[in-house]
């Protein structure tokens, strides 16, 4: 007879060696899971996108229902984060920002520098250590090239000082000669007088003890000629002072004449240095120095009169793209045509600035709210409207606004005014680009 095979107890040791398996695999899941909660934990703080995803799978894999689709499903979501994520953008930020601010700095302030204000407008497409390196090497030469003119401008203005200096000596000198020409005059007179009274005296006492009318004669003829010969004495004297007191004055007249001369001439130089320095190099409109003058001036104004003042602050709409698509260049020349097309449409008594990067300031004098939103997007269409070619394809340049008016509460350098009206143009910006809100 044929021994039957125990089946059964096969059945249970495999089932034993089942169950062994089953709990060896259920440790490995959440020792697994603890691992992933645990590298999760660890790998928040890359960049906001990644945390959200690194958050949901450190939830899910605590939860030993969730089934292993659903883990593989949250893993392709942070793959997706980590990849999307603009990694050089975020490791160049701290450094392009304290770049940014430096230039910033550089480039307005009491002596505003056009051409460092067109640098900082390029840190917006620093993407790297070697393009950071190129632009804070031009902002070097910039900054030596401004010390040189700086010393320049110095060692001229300490020679137009010693000029000056010279001059208020000859001046002092002359007003000393005229001083002690005058006392030498004065002196003179004296004399001249006390020698015509010694004269006439003498000739009252003998005229006195006369006796004879010849001899009398005589000695009045002789007194008469000496006085006489002391007043021409005089009067060569006083003559010879006054031709030396008309060639000093006449001297005097055209060293005055020049210092005038040289003084209208830096004056000039001055006033035009200050006017060159409140234009944006690029677009040459009045830059963001400028802005901020013409702001303190219409506050004030406002403060006395009440007169509506409006302020626009816009934004190229994906300005970057445009410089990263089709260089600086064309990015150069999209600011100049919206700048040109501020400037053509507003009236006189109206202002438009470059205020930073792609982003123009306009003030509208007497100009209410209403009417400042009726302007904008005249201006708004208008941008919209110009015909711009790049490596022959048409580029259309779109931007948005943001409105708001002098209140009773924006006082002191306009601040407040400035907050409001950029805010509005965030909503712009968030609410589909061109677009103008009024705040």
């Amino acid at each position: 007879m044929v021994e039957t095979p125990d089946w059964k107890a096969r059945y249970r040791d495999a089932i034993r060696e089942m169950e062994d398996q089953e709990r060896h695999w259920r440790e490995l899941d959440r020792a697994l899971r603890r691992l992933a909660g645990r590298l999760c934990t660890l790998s928040l703080g890359m960049a906001p996108t990644v945390d959200v995803e690194l958050t949901k799978i450190s939830r899910q894999v605590q939860d030993e229902g969730t089934k292993a689709a659903e883990i593989e499903e949250l893993i392709k979501a942070l793959l997706h984060a980590v990849t999307t994520n603009d990694q050089p953008r975020g490791r160049w930020t701290a450094s392009c920002n304290a770049v940014a601010q430096l230039l910033e700095r550089l480039s307005t302030g009491a002596l505003p520098d056009p051409a460092m204000q067109a640098l900082a407008a390029e840190i917006a497409s620093v993407d790297s250590d070697e393009s950071l390196a190129r632009l804070l090497t031009r902002a070097a030469d910039l900054a030596r090239e401004r010390g040189e003119k700086l010393e320049k401008e110095r060692a001229s203005a300490a020679a137009m000082l010693t000029q000056v200096t010279q001059r208020l000596e000859d001046v002092a000198g002359f007003l000393s000669g005229s001083k002690a020409d005058w006392k030498t005059s004065q002196d003179a007179a004296l004399v001249l007088n006390r020698q015509v009274l010694s004269e006439v005296d003498g000739l009252s006492k003998e005229a006195v003890a006369a006796t004879d009318l010849e001899p009398l004669q005589a000695l009045v003829a002789s007194r008469l000629e000496s006085i006489s010969g002391h007043v021409r004495e005089f009067r060569q004297k006083q003559d010879r002072l006054f031709v030396e007191q008309a060639q000093r004055a006449e001297k005097m007249t055209l060293r005055v004449a020049e210092l005038e001369r040289q003084t209208r001439d830096l004056s000039s130089s001055l006033e035009k240095e200050r006017q060159r320095a409140r234009i944006d190099v690029v677009t040459g409109v009045p830059n963001r120095a400028a802005f901020e003058e013409r702001l303190n001036e219409e506050i004030e104004r406002w403060k006395r009169f009440r007169t509506p003042v409006s302020m626009l602050v816009w934004d190229i709409d994906r300005f970057k793209k445009i410089n990263d698509t089709y260089g600086h260049r064309a990015g150069d020349r999209v600011l100049r045509e919206v700048a040109t097309c501020f400037a053509n449409r507003l009236r006189a008594s109206d202002f438009v600035a470059r205020i930073g990067g792609e982003e123009f300031c306009t003030l509208l004098i007497g100009t209410d709210a209403e009417a400042a939103l009726r302007v904008a997007n005249e201006l708004r269409e208008a941008v919209a409207g110009l015909k711009l070619l790049f490596h022959g394809q048409p580029v259309r340049v779109t931007v948005s606004c943001g409105i708001t008016t002098l209140r009773d509460t924006d006082t002191g350098d306009g601040g407040a005014i400035f907050e409001r009206a950029d805010a509005a143009l965030y909503r712009a910006k968030d609410g589909g680009r061109n677009l103008c809100i009024a705040a």
